[in-house]
């Protein structure tokens, strides 16, 4: 019975030995033969190589999978695993002298390998796109969609076409068993058959017209795509196939991911821990992110790679079916020549090997498919448990998430709730404030035009309306605050209201500070008073300013953006759609999240005593929600700040 992902010596081994079985002789000579080629013991070095199939180059092998061997340095103590990239010529001769001792190939090389040099896969590679799992994988035919003289396989006739390489499954031979199919010979009706040795240059080669066509493993496309490489929508697929839960471009058959596979020579005691390890691998683990893969699993049934072999005539199957003279004395000369062994040896010890050899077979048979559905079924349950585990940590994930997003609300919830009250309070006094001002100011200029005759009680009701004068700025900055000064709002251009105040903002930030606009050309048409937008431009001017006090950058941008979600919360009655942005930035000594939190209240300042009256951002604060518009704020300390005022855009003209 086969088990898929062991090592397949028993099947063919058993049918040899059966029938040599059948003659004394031949029985005998693998007695002696036995004798002769024993293998040799190699010892166990602290450094493990992973040779690894450099299909898209050797840079692109290191970064990809230079984490999994830190992975497994890390969980099997006493070992150091290190990556050798392999190109396509390099992987069986590096094989055949024991210069590494696991391999991570394509499925057809391994086929190939597994047959001439005895590696066997121990677990075969989940692959990750999208947060889905894939453990099969083909190749994708493409042109140029510019082509019209290219609409399907035929069309490929007397073309000039190029693959990966003669041995890649995905990157050649999976699309030549679909030409054969359809009746073509690539190496006879093709203008010219080339390889680029990897998946990269095919496409560009395809892409830059060097070539009329191409082919690639499935998801080469999509990885390019993403890394912003190519434009999917420069190529067309040929031969497209649409299979279920399959959703990269597809136009051959479907065949096993690539396998981890030991070489003959590697302990099966290390195998089995580097197996467990593997297994163990999480798909948010670094070592899986930087391959892109979400694990390992037990191998797969690779017969389908094997029945492709076998159509293709390719290696091991390059002469299967074939009975000739050289093979057979080729595949029996060791035979052959121990059977001249046999005919001196004695009949009575050949027969007496015979029946020990077959009750030992027999025993080893048993106890070798009770190990391997141990291992089926412990691998199983391994694999349940690690499911229902990462299902219980997404939800327990999502539970901490939705907490942590109703703490973030109610603390603006709070913040909102707070600044209306301070706004209503604010307000009510400012109006108050403002009435007994306006005696104070009117009886006192009364009494200045009076006074003519007396420059002492002059010069002291002049202090008074001096006095008076500074306490009417400060009701002004409160009612602006609670959103109850007078505004003159109507249709205005954001853009030249930035313009318009430019002149006035740079007489304030002085000649050590670099002054730059970067302005949308979409026209921001907004509701506005176009006087107290430029007061919201020189408040957040000036307060750039002092947090520059040795010089910096001052930068003005507008901007269109749509605005949903976090932001809109802050009032109830917002609304997403579009919204002009206007963002000043500095280069000054920021601001922490305590501070940011108080920035907005009336008389809170940072500044010194007589150096600021803590009312400009209350300022642009009121100004700003009059507009009913978002005021954001981004700094953090050493690193500058952002203010960034979001108003509703309409379709009026300025």
């Amino acid at each position: 019975m086969f088990y898929p992902g062991r090592t397949v010596i028993p099947e063919r081994m058993i049918l040899q030995k059966k029938t040599t079985r059948t003659s004394l002789l031949a029985c005998f000579a693998v007695l002696i033969a036995s004798l002769f080629l024993s293998p040799v013991a190699h010892g166990k070095e602290d450094t493990v190589r992973i040779g690894v199939l450099a299909y898209r180059g050797k840079d692109q092998v290191m970064q990809m999978w230079s984490p999994t061997a830190l992975y497994l340095s890390r969980s099997i103590p006493g070992h150091t695993f290190a990556i050798v990239p392999l190109d396509f010529q390099e992987m069986g001769p590096a094989v055949g002298r024991h210069a590494v001792d696991f391999l991570v190939t394509n499925t057809s090389f391994y086929v190939e390998l597994e047959s001439q040099y005895g590696v066997s896969r121990i677990a075969t590679l989940q692959n990750k796109r999208n947060s889905n799992v894939y453990t099969a994988f083909g190749g994708v035919i493409f042109c140029k969609a510019d082509r019209q003289d290219i609409q399907d396989l035929g069309d490929l006739k007397r073309k000039r076409f190029m693959a990966v390489e003669e041995t890649s499954l995905g990157g050649w031979q999976a699309a030549w068993r679909e030409f054969k199919a359809a009746g073509i010979d690539p190496y006879r009706d093709f203008n010219k058959l080339e390889f680029g040795n990897t998946h990269d240059a095919v496409v560009y080669a395809v892409r830059d017209g060097k070539v009329d066509a191409g082919t690639v493993r499935t998801d080469s496309l999509e990885r390019m795509r993403e890394a912003g490489l190519i434009d999917m929508s420069t190529f067309r697929i040929l031969n497209q196939q649409n299979k279920k839960d399959f959703p990269f471009a597809l136009s051959t058959q479907l065949y096993p991911e690539w396998p981890f596979a030991k070489l003959k020579e590697t302990s099966n005691e290390l195998a089995q821990e580097v197996l467990i390890a593997l297994l163990q691998l999480r798909p948010e683990d670094p070592a899986a992110k930087a391959a892109q893969i979400n694990g390992w699993t037990i191998p797969l049934d690779y017969q389908p790679v094997h029945d492709l072999m076998k159509e293709l005539g390719l290696r091991p199957y390059r002469d299967y079916g074939k009975i000739t003279l050289s093979r057979v004395m080729r595949q029996y000369r060791p035979w052959v020549v121990l059977s001249a062994l046999v005919l001196l040896s004695s009949i009575l010890a050949a027969g007496y090997v015979i029946r020990l050899n077959r009750r030992l077979s027999t025993a080893q048979l048993k106890l070798r498919k009770a190990r391997e559905s141990l291992e089926v079924k412990v691998f199983e349950r391994t694999a349940q448990l690690r499911t229902m585990n990462e299902e219980l940590e997404q939800e327990v994930a999502g539970r901490t998430r939705i907490e942590v997003e109703k703490s973030n609300l109610q603390q603006k919830l709070f913040h909102v709730q707070k600044m209306e009250a301070i706004g209503v309070l604010a307000g009510g006094i400012a109006h108050d404030f403002n009435n007994i001002l306006t005696a104070i100011i009117g009886y006192g200029t009364l009494a200045l035009k009076r006074l003519e005759g007396d420059p002492q009680t002059r010069k002291f009701v002049e202090n008074i309306l001096t006095s008076s004068s500074r306490a009417v700025n400060l009701t002004r900055g409160l009612l602006a605050f609670s959103r109850k000064q007078i505004v003159n709002m109507k249709p205005a251009d954001l853009n030249t209201v930035v313009k318009s105040a430019e002149s006035l903002l740079l007489s304030l930030i002085g000649e050590t500070i670099e002054y730059r606009t970067v302005l949308t050309d979409a026209r921001l048409i907004v509701i506005a008073d176009s006087d107290q937008i430029g007061q919201v431009l020189m408040n957040l001017t000036t307060n750039a300013r002092d947090a520059m006090p040795d010089g910096g950058e001052l930068t003005i941008t507008t901007s269109m953006v749509e605005l949903s979600g976090a932001i809109l919360k802050t009032r109830p009655s917002g609304k997403p759609g579009r919204y002009a942005a206007l963002s000043v930035t500095d280069t000054g000594t920021g601001m922490d999240a305590d501070i940011q939190e108080k920035i907005f209240e009336p008389f809170f300042t940072t500044k010194e005593v007589g150096k600021g009256t803590g009312l400009g951002l209350a300022i642009v604060f009121g100004i700003v929600e009059q507009h009913d518009g978002y005021l954001r704020v981004d700094s953090s300390p050493g690193k500058g700040t952002t203010f960034t005022i979001y108003l509703p855009i309409v379709r009026e003209k300025a």
